[in-house]
């Protein structure tokens, strides 16, 4: 996923500098929606690489809330560890893995693995969150 600010969107070195800094300083989703916020009324629209950035922070913090402990993605599915005091109860991850039909399943060590494909990098995000949402 390439996920960075263009110098095309922020040509001033230190500019950009600064919104790096402001970025890694983001604790939250609501922190990262109104940065995006302060960027798209300086800059104008955000291109999808700074979106990527933007949404990678929100996901993080998403992950850590659940207490996802690891995110990975294979070439045909995600595989989702969980710390042992997640608040995602197993039967919430029984009910997704019953409504995906067979297209997910629960390793013995916590691991939840989805399959899915993902064509381009927007609908990667939305397919995590989505996900999230369900086992949530």
């Amino acid at each position: 996923i390439s996920a960075f600010i263009p110098e095309s969107y922020m040509p001033d070195t230190n500019q950009r500098y600064i919104a790096y800094r402001k970025i890694a300083a983001l604790k939250s989703a609501a922190e990262a929606r109104e940065l995006e916020d302060e960027m798209l009324d300086r800059y104008g629209n955000l291109p999808l690489e700074t979106k990527n950035l933007l949404e990678t922070v929100s996901l993080k913090d998403e992950l850590r809330r659940l207490r996802i402990t690891k995110l990975e993605q294979g070439p045909a599915c995600f595989v989702f560890s969980f710390a042992n005091d997640t608040p995602v109860t197993p039967q919430h991850i029984l009910i997704f893995i019953k409504l995906q039909r067979g297209k997910s399943r629960l390793t013995p060590d916590n691991r939840l693995i989805v399959d899915t494909v993902i064509a381009s990098t927007e609908p990667l995000f939305e397919r995590l969150k989505k996900i999230l949402r369900a086992i949530w």
